[in-house]
């Protein structure tokens, strides 16, 4: 096969060409990949959240927690200088799951105690 001289002088170009532009955005990949586990790094370690404890004195029934717990993301989210929500609430009290996980049919049905609703 008999190529021209100019056509393999531009496909050599085209070849250079795209590996150089490959390298330089691989190269600004690796360098935004370090910028944003630096600032992750900063946001954990220079400004932690606070926690603040609310105390609740009543029994809250199954029946009334969603609402319940809605509400209090409702009330809290206001004073708060950060974003609370059910998952962050309940994440940082694991006690609710395991008295909800209690309240189970057949956690009850073992104690001989049958909930209706």
């Amino acid at each position: 096969m008999n190529v021209s001289k100019p056509l393999v002088y531009t496909l050599a170009l085209l070849l250079v060409l795209i590996v150089v532009i490959t390298l330089v955005k691989f190269q600004e990949y690796k360098e935004s990949l370090v910028i944003k586990t630096k600032k992750t790094t900063e946001l954990n370690t220079i400004h932690p959240i606070p926690i603040q404890k609310i105390y609740i004195n009543r029994i809250i029934t199954i029946e009334n927690y969603f609402d319940f717990i809605d509400s209090l993301v409702k009330a809290s989210d206001t004073f708060l200088n950060y974003p609370l929500s059910e998952h962050v609430l309940v994440r940082a009290n694991p006690w609710i799951i395991d008295t909800l996980s209690n309240t189970d049919y057949y956690t009850m049905m073992k104690k001989d105690s049958f909930v209706y609703d």
